[in-house]
């Protein structure tokens, strides 16, 4: 079989992606030996200067990012009239392809905000807007433990400007162009923001407002606002409002109820201004939620015992006199409870053994009718 080879040190080995404007495959690098991703154009449009000069952007936008939640750009290669992006290979799968397999937990909903919000803060920094995050822009790391670690893909994918896919059915989540009375736009119609789709310059807060439904989607499995069309799509994103976590997820905490709202904002200026501060409540939420979660508590037994009118008793005193005092009250009623002496000597043994001084004690107490507050016997 032959093997494809490009810049002659990556052999391709299979297709692994295809978006918008991009097909990625999974490459060994034969100079260094580790699997790579490279990402290029499709054959159709290897030869389109713009889009050749837009992956160069990219590449250049993502290579200044070093973050452990954003995959890591190694080269951009021009070899033979072709343009790529040597990417770090990432093993695992998309969020989306999780979210097919199983509903997350409250807790990797959580965690998983906060990666992916600190990888914002990250780009933000740096002055790269995203523009495109998607559950299928995150990839969920093989065999990163218990809470799952997350990556952020393909940043500034979105700043192409030619269209392969609508936004149906299953290419809903592909990268699109829509027209708006300002020109064209560019990215994936059910996770743009209001802004972007009236033509407004998308920045860091039309990032979280695409987090805000990947969060959505996490504990609800759908995402609010998708219509039977782009259009309707498009109608719902501008005028409605999304309806309440809480209502399809009755689990979910109610602050990530608030947070995920705070980030769905129509007006840039009432959602999150910064990546920083979602990803501080995210932090708070998970904080919160620790230490919040039932905890059985052992109260220790009282030292001593206080009886109303009687003083403060130690607990072996206090064991005595209700000894005691059962036996008294044992004794007492004797001739009335046909009891027999062995039983009463009996009970009497179960108490630790009660002098014989008490018992009569006991008995003269039955005749002076004084009576016990604590145990509802006589006390002499």
């Amino acid at each position: 079989m032959t093997v494809q080879r490009i810049a002659g040190r990556y052999e391709i080995e299979r297709e692994i992606g295809r978006g918008g404007m991009g097909q990625v495959y999974r490459a060994h690098d034969t100079r260094l030996g580790r699997a790579v991703a490279i990402k290029r154009l499709p054959p159709e449009l290897v030869h389109d200067t713009e889009l050749r000069r837009r992956l160069a952007q990219e590449a250049r936008a993502a290579s200044v990012l070093n973050h452990p939640g954003i995959a890591t750009v190694y080269d951009y290669e021009e070899h033979e009239g072709e343009s790529f992006i040597v990417f770090e290979y990432v093993e695992g799968i998309t969020l989306r392809e999780r979210g097919g397999q199983r509903r997350s937990t409250p807790e990797e909903i959580v965690d998983a905000g906060i990666q992916l919000a600190e990888a914002l803060v990250a780009a933000h920094d740096r002055g790269v807007v995203h523009r495109d995050l998607k559950p299928e822009n995150v990839m969920v790391v093989k065999d990163s433990g218990r809470l799952p670690r997350v990556k952020i893909l393909d940043f500034g994918l979105a700043k192409q400007r030619r269209a392969v896919a609508t936004v149906a059915g299953e290419s809903a989540a592909e990268t699109a162009t829509v027209a708006t009375s300002r020109g064209l736009i560019v990215g994936t119609v059910n996770y743009m923001s209001p802004e972007q789709l009236e033509g407004e310059p998308a920045d860091a807060r039309s990032d979280l407002y695409a987090l805000g439904l990947v969060l959505y989607e996490l504990a609800t499995g759908t995402n609010p606002f998708l219509g039977r069309t782009p259009t309707s799509t498009i109608a719902n994103i501008l005028k409605q409002e999304p309806p309440p976590v809480l209502e399809r997820n009755p689990v979910a905490p109610a602050e990530l109820d608030r947070i995920v709202r705070k980030c769905l904002r129509k007006r840039p200026d009432e959602r999150y201004q910064s990546a920083r501060e979602l990803a501080v409540d995210l932090a708070n939420l998970r904080r919160d939620s620790a230490t919040s979660a039932p905890r059985l508590s052992v109260t220790p037994a009282p030292a001593s015992v206080s009886v109303p009118g009687t003083g403060v008793f130690s607990r072996a005193a206090a064991r005595g006199l209700f000894c005691a005092i059962q036996a008294g009250y044992l004794v007492n009623n004797e001739g009335r409870s046909g009891l027999a002496r062995e039983d009463r000597a009996a009970r009497s043994r179960s108490c630790g053994g009660v002098r014989p001084g008490a018992a009569r004690a006991g008995r003269h107490a039955g005749r002076s009718g004084r009576p016990d507050a604590a145990a509802g016997g006589f006390l002499p």
